[in-house]
């Protein structure tokens, strides 16, 4: 199977495609001191799926303070 297949294989996997599984996933993180996900929260900005199958997320943390802060942006 080539890349090129396999990325529209890929995409179509699944109601909404790609874009629609990386929400899905991005919606199983839930920030640690409060039981709700950061999709939910609203610190996702964007989530833009590109040609090649890359996948760019714009997103925000709940505070600069975040215990993550330094290690989730990388």
């Amino acid at each position: 199977m080539t890349d090129e297949a396999r990325t529209e294989d890929t995409q179509d996997a699944a109601p909404g495609g790609l874009e629609a599984d990386v929400v899905a996933a991005i919606k199983t993180c839930y920030d640690p001191e409060i039981p709700v996900d950061v999709y939910e929260l609203g610190l996702i900005y964007s989530v833009d799926v590109q040609d090649d199958a890359s996948v760019d997320v714009k997103m925000t943390l709940t505070s600069p303070m975040c215990p993550v802060a330094g290690s989730l942006p990388g």
